[in-house]
């Protein structure tokens, strides 16, 4: 019953093979949402845009819209079927989306624009196909005998096996039939319960917990790391991405069969299937003699690399790198990255570095062509590795609050510098001071809090000094108040990519894009975005207004109109759109937000937004936006726990709110509050202890918590002074007597 355990790149060379070089985006795409710009505006302009909450659309996970199966049907729409997503912030190879991505595709091969439409019970995804409320269905499909019954399935996109996944200690690692008195769970409705009782069969003493099939997959695996699971069945590529993120787990024995997996047609619709074979074809075919499975993680040269049309970068989740923002991905170092594969009709693969690894073991594996991390340009690294022409030069400093910019290191008698004592910034700090008979003292840091952490800590008085890279320091200031450079010290310090020097081409093209990126307008606003700009300036501030004022904004009447209409306490979504833009129909953050209610563009597009600054179409679409979430939540939370997950959904984005709820239950506290509670977890995603372990990764949580606590105070200001209905109950709050809030009557 057991198979070997297959190598881990099996089913990536399958996945890569059939959904990749198969389907290479148009010049331009960006890769890390599956499609380009123009597919989604092509798709949005079908259908998503909700005509009112509860009536047309739901979230996914990443905040996107999509609609319910009573849309109408319009000519020349393939209808896809699908439940919601379980994408995450990707951190080996290619984002998720594929299917998504190649069902577009297949749609435009016949002349069809794709509507995506949802099915939120996995159960009922073919009884909506033989209802007629779609054409095709996509969600990772197993071709069971049973299912096979009840519709057509395409030839398969991939071939995938279930897999045992276990804590990394367990011992079915060292013996795989050690199943005897064992319990797996398996959610209801999948294919893993019939692989369960055939396992039982040859182990009767295996116990199987089957879980209703909408359990989190995220809680169940959380669970399985805590040991309040024993152990859990996956599909393999979904394991594998999983045991990335949580070391605590492993994938463990392969069982069942191999099976295909593909897409679902309804018995009859012959033509439709025809096509969609053909399509199939013809990309397995591509596939196959552009790519061979032995040189999948191998070193590869220029050629290979455009062969391929993906460029392998590996960098670490950091703020200064890469993240996920409001649902998108950013950083300085993913940007430009992105930019270089842009240039290159490249598809950009992201992988992270785990904080154990070095950075030339990804170079001598092949899993990464090139390291984009802030690396310092040292001769030691240069005796091994080719370094790009340098992007950024700069210094450390010495960092304390506005009172102390510029006093220099000599001043600094009596006064405490906080560094960790295993760097290269301890033991410059420690000669410059012995040199010169500084007065200075050295603290040694936690080994676990990097430069952002200790210079958070100096922004609330928690110690007095520390010591950073000069561009860390500048990203820290673009979040927080009341920093100044003390001094600055050392030697200029030049960054560039590494990569290997048996790759000149590469190299050369990575020195061309640089003398023409770094020289550039693109740069300069790059830099700006992440380093110079302030991001929350005042923007905790709250709106002082007179208790006989007759207005909120200039907007109220819009904000009452499009409040009742999507079930919200105007005054609650005034509350917001002043946190988001103090009341400026013209506002764009430095990620592209716009308008009075910061739309991201992508969502912008999902919610069918046409004109973001138009203050009537930006406050319908925001206030729509904020309901859905706020709607998601309150399928499982009572409404006023539901309306500050809502908001800080909006903020942070829906993928760290629920990482913020796996943590809240992992350190004992309540997953389903807010205030005390998840608002507590979603801070601590800061740290890299807990987001190297997220599934959506690093998230500065101070600020969904702060956002999420001015509104509540905001709304209540505003409720004292203008009438309206009651509709958002107060909250418990541990602090009362720090906050002057009359309860609800």
């Amino acid at each position: 019953m057991f198979g070997p355990r297959i190598r881990w790149w099996t089913l990536v060379v399958l996945w890569i093979g059939t959904w990749v070089l198969g389907c290479k985006p148009d010049k331009g795409s960006d890769a890390d949402s599956g499609a380009d710009e123009r597919e989604d505006r092509e798709t949005a302009e079908v259908g998503v845009r909700s005509p009112h909450l509860g009536e047309g659309a739901i979230l996914d996970d990443l905040g996107r819209v999509w609609i319910y199966p009573d849309a109408p049907r319009k000519e020349g729409v393939l209808r896809i079927l699908a439940t919601p997503t379980d994408d995450w912030l990707p951190r080996q190879g290619l984002p998720a989306g594929r299917e998504w991505f190649l069902a577009k595709q297949f749609a435009r091969s016949i002349g069809r624009v794709p509507q995506l439409v949802v099915v939120e019970d996995f159960n009922d995804l073919l009884g909506a196909l033989n209802r007629g409320e779609g054409d095709m269905a996509v969600a990772f499909l197993t071709q069971t005998e049973e299912r096979q019954k009840e519709v057509d399935f395409s030839i398969p996109l991939i071939y995938g096996r279930e897999v045992i996944l276990v804590r990394d200690d367990d011992p079915l690692l060292d013996d795989p039939d050690a199943l005897d008195g064992r319990t797996i769970t398996v959610r209801e409705g999948t294919a893993f319960v019939e692989t369960a009782k055939e396992l039982q069969e040859e182990h009767p003493n295996l116990q199987i917990d089957v879980v209703p099939g909408s359990t989190s997959k995220e809680m169940l695996f959380s669970d399985l790391a805590s040991g309040k699971v024993d152990l859990v069945m996956e599909d393999e590529f979904v394991g594998r991405a999983v045991e990335i993120y949580l070391d605590e787990l492993s994938v463990g024995p392969t069982v069942g069969h191999v099976t295909p997996i593909g897409w679902a047609f309804r018995k009859g619709d012959d033509e439709l299937l025809g096509a969609a074979n053909l399509f199939i074809t013809a990309r397995r075919l591509a596939a196959s003699t552009r790519f061979d499975p032995a040189d999948a993680r191998k070193p590869r040269n220029w050629a290979e690399i455009k062969e391929a049309g993906t460029i392998r970068v590996a960098m670490r989740n950091t703020a200064a790198t890469y993240y996920q923002y409001r649902g998108a991905l950013v950083g300085f170092e993913y940007e430009m990255a992105l930019a270089f594969a842009r240039k290159h009709d490249l598809v950009l693969e992201i992988e992270i570095l785990p904080p154990q690894v070095g950075f030339g073991t990804y170079l001598d594996k092949g899993r990464a062509d090139i390291i984009a991390n802030w690396l310092s340009i040292l001769p030691s690294r240069q005796e091994k590795y080719a370094f790009s022409t340098p992007y950024h030069r700069g210094r450390e400093v010495v960092v304390g609050t506005e009172d102390d910019a510029g006093e220099g290191l000599e001043a600094l008698d009596g006064r405490t510098i906080t560094v960790r004592d295993n760097t290269a910034m301890w033991e410059q700090l420690e000669a410059i001071k012995e040199a010169n008979g500084y007065g200075y003292e050295l603290q040694n840091a936690p080994n676990q809090e990097n430069m952002e952490q200790l210079i958070d800590r100096v922004a609330s008085r928690d110690i007095d000094l520390t010591a950073a890279d000069e561009h860390i320091y500048e990203l820290e200031a673009t979040w927080q108040e009341g920093l100044g450079v003390v001094a600055t010290y050392g030697e200029e310090r030049q960054y560039g990519w590494m990569m290997r020097k048996s790759n000149p081409e590469l190299v050369a093209k990575v020195n061309e894009f640089m003398a023409e990126f770094v020289n550039s307008q693109a740069y300069d606003q790059l830099w700006a975005a992440h380093f110079v700009n302030p991001k929350l300036s005042g923007h905790y501030a709250l709106q002082r207004i007179s208790p006989d004022a007759r207005k909120i904004s200039d907007y109220d009447d819009l904000l009452r109109k499009w409040a009742t209409e999507y079930g919200l306490d105007w005054r609650l979504v005034a509350s917001q759109m002043f946190q988001e833009s103090r009341f400026n129909p013209r506002a764009r953050s430095w990620v592209g937000a716009q308008g009075l209610m910061q739309i991201m563009p992508r969502t912008g597009r999902d919610l069918g937004l046409r004109r973001p600054f138009d203050p009537d179409d930006n406050i319908e679409a925001g206030t729509r936006y904020l309901a859905e979430l706020v709607e998601r939540w309150h399928r499982k939370l009572p409404i006023e726990e539901a309306t500050w997950f809502g908001l800080a959904s909006y903020n942070a984005g829906l993928g760290h709110v629920l990482d913020a709820q796996v943590l809240a239950k992992q350190q004992g506290l309540d997953p389903d509050k807010w205030f005390d509670n998840v608002e507590v977890a979603i801070e601590m995603l800061a740290d890299p202890k807990y987001h190297r372990k997220a599934r959506y990764g690093y998230v500065r949580g101070e600020e969904p918590a702060h956002y999420v606590h001015i509104i509540r105070q905001q709304y209540n200001g505003y409720r004292r002074i203008f009438d309206g209905p009651e509709s958002l109950p107060e909250p418990h709050v541990a602090d009362e007597d720090q906050i002057d809030i009359p309860m609800v009557e």
